[in-house]
Parts: C-alpha cells; sequence; structure tokens
C-alpha cells in the first residue's frame, strides 16, 4: 500500500525560515514590548492617579502604544512579502528553485505559508499572552476578552491584506526593491488618484462639487489610511475589516495565478509583461501631472495659467521617471514620442474643462424644477455626524428657492470665483444641492469673496430656519446624553457646565442661534464658546460661539454667575494697549506686558480704569475693517485676554494726543 507524502517539504521549509525567520522573530520582539511587558509596567504604576485616568480612557488595545503598532501593521508583511519571494528576483536562485521537480503550485504555497506564519504566529501567541494575563493578572481596569479578540481579528485582517498583496505585486516585477514600492503606491493609489482627479477638475470647472461627505469616503479605499483612520476613531471593527479580509483572499488567489504564468528568465526585470509597461508609463505621468497641478494650484491662489505649466512639468517628470524605470537606465532622452501623444490628448482634455465645452458651469436650474435645496457653508459636516440621526433638511420655500437660482445666475454672471482666493471675514464657500422634482441632484460649490456683495439674495436664505438647522445640524439633532458642555472664553480659564444647566443652556443657544440675524451672524463678534465634548468618543468636538445677540443666553449665564458671559467692560481689565495696524497685531500687542520702552514707542497704553472703561466700551461697537487694534489684559500677571478692531473716528482724544 503507497504511503501518502507531505504536501511540504523541509528542505523547502527550512529554506522559507532562513529567508523570513528574522521578521517573525523581530515581530514577536517588538510586540512583547509594545504590549505585555508595556501592560506589565502600566500595572506597576496602578496607584498613580494619573494613570487610573489614563487606563479609563482606553477604548481598545490600539490606546496602548497605538503609533508603534501601526507602523509593525505597515511594514512587518510588506517585508516579510518581499523576502519570502526574494529567491524569485535573483536569477540564480530563480533558475535552482523552478529547476526542483515541483509544480509551481506547490512552490508557491510553501514560500507563501512560510512567509505568512512568521507574521501571523506572533500575532496569536501575543493574544494568547494577554489572554494568560486576563485570567491571572489585575488587568480589568486596562483590557479584557472582548480586546483581545478585536485586537487579534483587526491586526490578522490588516497583515494578511497587506501580506497576499504585496505577494501579489511579486508577481509582475523582477526586482524587491520595485516590488516594495509598488505595494505601498498601489495601497495609497485609490485615494490618492480619486483625490487629485477630483481636486483638479474643482481647478478647471468652476462650481464642480464630489459632495460634502466625499473626502470622508475616500478613506476605506486604502487600506493603510483606513486603518489609522479607524483607530482614531476607535471603530476597529467595522463592516470595512470584512471586506478586506475577503480581499485577502482575492490577492492570495490572484497572486497565485500570475506566479504559474511568470517566466523565470524575467528576473531583475522591472516590468514582466509588456503590456503592462504602456499602462505603468501612461499611469506615472498621469499621477506626476496631476500631482504637480495640485501643488501650483494651492500655493498660486488656482490661477490656470500656472495649473496648465503644473500640468506639463509634472508629465515631463513622471514620463522620464517611467522611462528610467522601465528601461533601467537614465539614457531615455530620445524616447519622446508617447509623451508628445500623451500630451495633446491631456490638453484636449483639459481645455474642453476650461472653456466648459459640457455647459456645466452656466447650468442653472429652473426654480419650477426645484423640489428643494441644501445650502451648507464651507463643508463643515462629516459623515459620523449624520449617522443614525436622519438627513439633513432642505429650504422647500418656493420663493426662497427662486431666490437662491437668481443668487446662483448672479454668481455666474460676476464671475467672482475665477479670481484668486483672497479670504477675508465676510467670505466664504457655499456647496448648493439641488433637489429636482425628477429625482435627480445639481450640484455646485463656490467661493464667494464677500457674502455682503450678494446681501439681497443671501439674507432671506440666511435668515431661514431650515437653512440655520441644516448648517448647524448637530445642535438639534444629537442626543444630549452623549456629551457634557464646556464654557470657554477669552476673558478667564474654561469650566465645566454642570448637568443641571445643560438643557435650559441648549434651548437658549437654539432659541438665540434660530433668532440671529443676517447681519448678527456675519459679525461674529464673541469671546465666549460654549464646547459640546462627546462622553463617548474624546475626538468628537463641536462649539458654538455666543455672540452680543444671544441675549437669551447671556442671561442665562449671567444669572448663574458665569463671569465669562460678562461683556468686556464687565471684566477685571488691569491695562489696555492701542496700535495703528500695518502689521499682525497678535505678536506685536500680546507681547507689550513684557516690552520695553522702545518696542513700545508706536503703541498706546494705559492702566487708569476710568480709561480702560472707556475703551473697553467700544468693543460692542467693533469694526473688522478697522485700522486700530485695541488689546486687554487682565490683573493675574497682566496675561492677554483679547483684541478687536475699531476705526479711527472712534478712538477717543486721549489716545489720539498720542500720536499727534
Amino acid at each position: 500500500m503507497q504511503s501518502k507524502t507531505f504536501f511540504f517539504k523541509k528542505e523547502l521549509l527550512k529554506q522559507g525560515f532562513r529567508t523570513t525567520g528574522w521578521i517573525g522573530i523581530a515581530y514577536f520582539l517588538a510586540l512583547t514590548f509594545i504590549l505585555p511587558l508595556q501592560i506589565v509596567m502600566d500595572l506597576s504604576r496602578e496607584q498613580d492617579e494619573s494613570y487610573k485616568y489614563y487606563f479609563d480612557g482606553i477604548e481598545n488595545l490600539f490606546d496602548i502604544n497605538g503609533p508603534f503598532q501601526v507602523i509593525s501593521i505597515f511594514v512587518v508583511p510588506v517585508l516579510a512579502g518581499i523576502f519570502a519571494f526574494r529567491y524569485m528576483q535573483v536569477k540564480g536562485s530563480a533558475d535552482f528553485i523552478h529547476s526542483l521537480p515541483l509544480s509551481r503550485n506547490r512552490l508557491f504555497q510553501h514560500y507563501f505559508f512560510m512567509g505568512y506564519a512568521m507574521i501571523i504566529l506572533p500575532i496569536l501567541v501575543i493574544g494568547f499572552i494577554l489572554l494568560v494575563m486576563e485570567g491571572t493578572m489585575d488587568v480589568d481596569i486596562i483590557y479584557n476578552q472582548q480586546h483581545i479578540w478585536e485586537w487579534l481579528i483587526f491586526t490578522i485582517v490588516m497583515i494578511s491584506l497587506l501580506y497576499s498583496f504585496t505577494a501579489l505585486i511579486g508577481g509582475i516585477t523582477g526586482i524587491s526593491a520595485v516590488q516594495g514600492m509598488l505595494s505601498y503606491i498601489f495601497l495609497f493609489f485609490p485615494v490618492g488618484i480619486v483625490f487629485l482627479f477630483i481636486y483638479n477638475i474643482e481647478l478647471l470647472l468652476n462650481g464642480f462639487s464630489a459632495g460634502y461627505l466625499w473626502e470622508e469616503n475616500l478613506t476605506s479605499l486604502s487600506p493603510l489610511i483606513h486603518t489609522a483612520y479607524s483607530l482614531e476613531l476607535n471603530g476597529i471593527l467595522n463592516p470595512t475589516i470584512w471586506i478586506y479580509a475577503v480581499l485577502a483572499v482575492i490577492c492570495y488567489i490572484a497572486a497565485l495565478i500570475l506566479y504559474r504564468i511568470r517566466p523565470v528568465e524575467s528576473a531583475t526585470q522591472t516590468l514582466l509583461f509588456r503590456h503592462l509597461k504602456p499602462i505603468f508609463k501612461v499611469g506615472v505621468t498621469l499621477c506626476f501631472m496631476l500631482l504637480f497641478g495640485t501643488y501650483f494650484g494651492l500655493v498660486q491662489e488656482q490661477l490656470i495659467g500656472w495649473v496648465i505649466f503644473g500640468y506639463i512639468f509634472g508629465a515631463f517628470i513622471g514620463y522620464l521617471l517611467a522611462e528610467m524605470l522601465i528601461q533601467k537606465t537614465w539614457r531615455v532622452f530620445g524616447e519622446w514620442k508617447g509623451f508628445f501623444i500623451y500630451i495633446g490628448i491631456a490638453l484636449v482634455v483639459i481645455a474642453s474643462l476650461v472653456f466648459d465645452w459640457y455647459g456645466f458651469e452656466t447650468r442653472v436650474p429652473d426654480a419650477e424644477d426645484v423640489q428643494g435645496v441644501q445650502i451648507l457653508q464651507n463643508h463643515s459636516y462629516y459623515s459620523g455626524d449624520l449617522d443614525g440621526i436622519g438627513e439633513l433638511p432642505e429650504i422647500e420655500d418656493k420663493e426662497l428657492i427662486k431666490t437662491i437660482t437668481q443668487f446662483h445666475q448672479k454668481i455666474i454672471d460676476n464671475g467672482d470665483f475665477q479670481s484668486g482666493r483672497e479670504w477675508n471675514v465676510y467670505s466664504t464657500e457655499l456647496y448648493i444641492d439641488y433637489h429636482l422634482t425628477n429625482g435627480n441632484h445639481i450640484k455646485r460649490q463656490y467661493f464667494i469673496p464677500s457674502v455682503k456683495k450678494y446681501e439681497q439674495f443671501l439674507e432671506p436664505v440666511y435668515e431661514n430656519e431650515a437653512y440655520k438647522k441644516m448648517n448647524q445640524f448637530w445642535l438639534f439633532h444629537d442626543d444630549k446624553d452623549n456629551f457634557h458642555l464646556g464654557l470657554h472664553s477669552s476673558y478667564s480659564d474654561s469650566v465645566n457646565i454642570p448637568a443641571s444647566l445643560e438643557d435650559p443652556l441648549i434651548e437658549a443657544l437654539r432659541q438665540d442661534y434660530l433668532n440671529e440675524t443676517f447681519e448678527e451672524m456675519l459679525q461674529q463678534d464673541f469671546n465666549l464658546t460654549i464646547e459640546f465634548l462627546s462622553t463617548e468618543d474624546s475626538n468628537y468636538y463641536r462649539h458654538i460661539g455666543v455672540s452680543s445677540s444671544y441675549t437669551t443666553t447671556l442671561e442665562l449665564l449671567r444669572n448663574q454667575g458665569y463671569k465669562a458671559a460678562f461683556s468686556l467692560a464687565e471684566q477685571d481689565v488691569a491695562m489696555i494697549a492701542i496700535r495703528h495696524e500695518d502689521s499682525s497685531y497678535e505678536e506685536h500687542l500680546a507681547n507689550v506686558p513684557g516690552a520695553s520702552e522702545s518696542e513700545l514707542s508706536d503703541v498706546f497704553t494705559t492702566v487708569d480704569q476710568q480709561q480702560i472703561a472707556q475703551l473697553a466700551a467700544l468693543e460692542e461697537e467693533h469694526d473688522y475693517e478697522g485700522e486700530w487694534t485695541i488689546a486687554a489684559f487682565g490683573p493675574r500677571s497682566e496675561e492677554y485676554m483679547t483684541s478687536f478692531k475699531i476705526r479711527e473716528d472712534q478712538l477717543p482724544d486721549f489716545v489720539l494726543e498720542k500720536y499727534e
């Protein structure tokens, strides 16, 4: 009777261990220091009150030396994937291994699973150690079994995906360094290319908008970015992790298929398959073109001439680098035919966007065809803000919709957005989403240099209740039990609001916010801020400024004895400094208490309480366009409190006399 032979060959396993075993040993030692040893050290300081607070803040095991864990997840599987298949990239070893009487399938599985074991076993052993510690030591203050299983699942899935993906990339290149480089490039590629495409379309096509959530939705396209993003939000086990598990299996199968058709003699070649070379060349050229276009668009305030220059220069650099990598030489300056063909096609596409051959920029829907409109300022929403609490409200008033379409047409007629973005206190960026009666959407996004210029259109919009609620959606829909309130003021230290005062304070804020007029919304003259701090997620933070028009809120705080709610005239001000501004006042006036007489030659200062009272009263009449800045300093070592601007005609005579 014929005996069965073991699938894995002993000598091949030995060789696999020699090439990747050091990675497994180093990874195990690193994880030992990162988790079990760190936990033991933390427990030895358990009596320290500061460490008790630290332990209470731990949501998962990635809160313990998290950056080191993330780095290991990013680096270790890629290294293992490179060294496990290192023999493929060296001509002598490739010829020898493939001359053995073993099928390609068995060779691949020997080396793949040997390398895989070297990165999975350390994780499993550390997980077992943590379980033993959980059963024998008092570690409940730090972690429990659920934390261990979540850590194991997340780490194994991410390690498996990166390792199998690196093995897949090894099937298309014959150089280990290129394998590592392409592995990281392609892991970031989906996010990078989508971002570059969207941003460059925004540069070339006025009004284009991908939506106010597009940046948040990009994170899941890259396992590396998603890993960091998930850990930051403490949501390590979400549906995306299971998608990555499936992708890991797909990458394994694809890597096996490529290995079976890979030519043995292709070792040391940059790309193994002829049809990949033009794709690679175009891809690198396109990425560099978009990257340099983005760079010059950002640093040169989106001036179209500089953007076009960035495209041509970036394409030139990208094409040269791609040719050098493929040919493995710098002598590629005779290969220009493909470059000129690429540039010709690219310029036609760019021209179609710049000159709007599609009629995109001039399209404004008829008011009768619009069912509702959403208008948001500065894309202040994130996907997490809307989870489980419904959809943003819409403006459905027909007269107001007509006003919005007229405003939209006025923006196009004026063409303000076509110039460089010069921001001032009245500038904003508006995102407009028309919900049409046929179910379609028209989305536009515009930079508005000054909302005061469009006051006749924007005043009724800004004062509309639906507009206000959609721009501060969280204030009306977040569960009040999920956060606590704090009070921050320019005049004093931050303080916590007691639970008994939170409900009436929120109601007062809502009432004052809904009653705010267009002019009051533009002024933003607040030195007082109400902070909303999540009790579940330390990264969630919202705030709303309390201006002088928030009379109900200010009166409530005043009656409760909160000094921070008082105006500057009612604060304990020890000194006031005034200067005519021709440079940044923050750096200059904030340092007045410690400045020498020569440095204060152009600064008026006073400690006279009557003069201080008169000057502090000007806070309510501040003017953003004023050329004089008043800075106030408190009695405690004359600390900087706040500052505001006024016009020269508002200054009292005793100040002007200094400058005569």
